[in-house]
């Protein structure tokens, strides 16, 4: 079971070009939004938030206290970065409830050694993330997945290849490649080569 974070926020009034200001003082624009409300328009503490999606990313509730009055079950639904610096401009939550189930993107971790790998051949990663459904607080932190069955190209693993825990349903579908193997380009090249000029038989006059 997933613990809520707790993240202190307050209303915002200010919007539009003004946030500049905002962000300069050292505040973070952000939403609350959820089924049936309003979206509500909150400030949160540039290191706070920063720290929040450092622990929670995508897939961990937090816990979001307004005006220190009510609060809010949350998940982070999107994040906008300053293109240069990095920082966070702005973030969306998406109000949740426990024991309702909500759909979340979960980081993938490919562990163990890789016959193909130590080969020479290449490790493709298709996808690093994949979409579940289930109740907020039992959302996983990750996925390992084990990648010493990879041993030739042309071998992948795919969605099906993850073991998904009691009460977690898998919406991306199983067939979705997470990460298959390739030879290097120099040995397809090679290959070619020899294909191309390999001396042909000669054939026989009757």
């Amino acid at each position: 079971m997933s613990e809520a974070l707790t993240l202190d926020a307050i209303s915002r009034t200010v919007t539009g070009k003004k946030v500049k200001a905002l962000r300069a003082s050292g505040m973070v624009p952000a939403n609350l939004f959820g089924k049936g409300r309003e979206s509500l328009s909150i400030q949160i503490e540039a290191r706070a938030a920063q720290k929040a999606f450092d622990k929670a990313g995508k897939n961990h509730p937090i816990e979001i206290s307004l005006d220190g009055k009510s609060k809010d079950l949350a998940l982070i639904k999107e994040v906008s970065h300053d293109p240069v610096k990095g920082m966070i401009q702005h973030i969306a939550f998406h109000v949740v409830k426990k024991g309702e189930k909500v759909t979340a993107e979960i980081p993938v971790h490919l562990v163990g050694e890789c016959p193909a790998e130590r080969a020479g051949n290449i490790v493709v990663i298709v996808n690093d993330f994949v979409e579940v459904e289930a109740d907020p607080m039992h959302l996983p932190e990750s996925f390992e997945v084990d990648r010493s069955g990879l041993v030739e190209p042309e071998d992948a693993l795919t969605v099906a290849d993850i073991v998904v825990p009691k009460g977690v349903s898998m919406v991306t579908e199983l067939e979705a490649q997470l990460a298959r193997i390739e030879a290097p380009r120099s040995q397809i090249e090679a290959t070619e080569v020899v294909g191309e000029t390999a001396t042909p038989e000669p054939t026989k006059e009757g």
